[in-house]
């Protein structure tokens, strides 16, 4: 069930993207109802989310991340979509999901939070 939610997602996940923008598509995101299933754990939204993302043909941060806010805000973790950059060596920006403000996917880079959005919904 999961992996089928997953990969609808980040089916219309791709088209959002090229519809709508990136705030709106969040926004929506936090308010979709509540899923019964209650024992997907973070760690398995995450990768049914990369598996999901890289099966769309489009396995970029955004559209992963995306798609794992949507089956976490779904099952009520207290999770927060991130925007950020890096300037180091040149501009490079990411995606990223976090609970309890640690990143669901660690990245050896350091990126700087430029915006990000919170769905609250209960479970932590």
């Amino acid at each position: 069930m999961l992996r089928a939610e997953a990969h609808a997602a980040a089916a219309l996940l791709r088209i959002a993207l090229r519809l709508l923008p990136l705030p709106h598509i969040v926004a929506l995101l936090a308010r979709i109802p509540a899923s019964r299933d209650r024992i997907s754990t973070p760690a398995d939204c995450a990768t049914a989310a990369a598996v999901a993302a890289r099966r769309a043909a489009h396995p970029t941060c955004l559209l992963t991340s995306l798609t794992a806010f949507a089956l976490l805000a779904r099952r009520g973790y207290r999770v927060r979509f991130v925007v950020g950059a890096a300037r180091d060596d040149g501009f490079d920006a990411h995606a990223w999901v976090t609970i309890a403000d640690v990143p669901l996917v660690p990245c050896a880079r350091q990126y700087v939070p430029l915006w990000s959005y919170g769905a609250y919904t209960g479970v932590s």
